[in-house]
């Protein structure tokens, strides 16, 4: 399976992609993974989704993989960058559900107008709730890995119901507070209290949840892991008729 590179330019942004084209005579749905080095570099997400691709049991999906700086950028902007696309950024969110996902369904015929699922690990993660919530006409599914949902805790930030689909996953060693990522990020709860808050409200808001606390801390294998598994529910929870 082999990874095509390009670059989406539009609404203020401009990112490098990789994306694996599913089947261009099946409707299926694509998944967009943000923090895209660390999903298809880092994690090596395209071989430990082999099985659910092409396996006995497979499901037709186009992946995408959107790069966390822009082009001619790298780890001097890493941080910064990270931090203001993915704090519950609107215009980042327009770019991901408008640019990136209508450059896809140009390209593949195959690929349905809407129905389609966005992953973020960590401050990514936060992102990808985010604009599932705020764009329903283009994600009904979501996979927030160890999401920073603690970003959340004391701001007037009002979310809405949603009827998506969410698979929340944290560790049980992420217990950590009153942690100091960067002079603009500060959290003040524990990764796990943030993503129990995250699910609880999105219960409450009409969406549906799987709520998974994994063995373990803030960690890459255990996302690696839990990726075959959590896109299957999110995609067999989304064919049940339901949005």
């Amino acid at each position: 399976m082999q990874l095509e590179q390009h670059l989406v330019v539009g609404n203020g942004y401009a990112r490098n992609i990789w994306y694996l084209p599913g089947p261009a005579d099946i409707q299926h749905r694509l998944c967009v993974f943000l923090d895209g080095e660390h999903y298809q570099r880092d994690m090596q997400a395209v071989p430990a989704l082999a099985e659910l691709l092409e396996g006995p049991t497979s499901l037709p999906l186009s992946l995408l993989f959107v790069s966390h700086v822009a082009p001619g950028e790298g780890a001097a902007e890493y941080e910064a960058r990270r931090t203001a696309d993915y704090t519950c950024n609107e215009g980042y969110a327009r770019f991901t559900a408008e640019e990136i996902v209508q450059w896809a369904t140009r390209r593949n015929p195959g690929i349905r107008p809407s129905g389609h699922v966005i992953c973020g690990l960590s401050l990514s993660g936060l992102q990808s709730a985010f604009t599932t919530i705020r764009h329903p006409a283009v994600f009904s599914s979501c996979l927030s890995q160890s999401g920073s949902l603690w970003w959340l805790h004391g701001r007037s930030l009002d979310l809405g119901p949603t009827k998506a689909k969410f698979w929340f996953s944290v560790g049980d060693q992420e217990t950590a507070t009153q942690v100091a990522h960067s002079p603009q990020l500060y959290q003040k709860m524990s990764q796990i209290a943030g993503v129990e808050m995250a699910a609880e409200n999105c219960r409450r808001s009409g969406g549906t949840v799987h709520f998974c606390k994994y063995p373990g801390g803030h960690d890459m294998a255990a996302w690696k892991a839990e990726l075959p598994t959590a896109l299957r529910w999110l995609s067999a929870a989304s064919e049940t008729g339901k949005p």
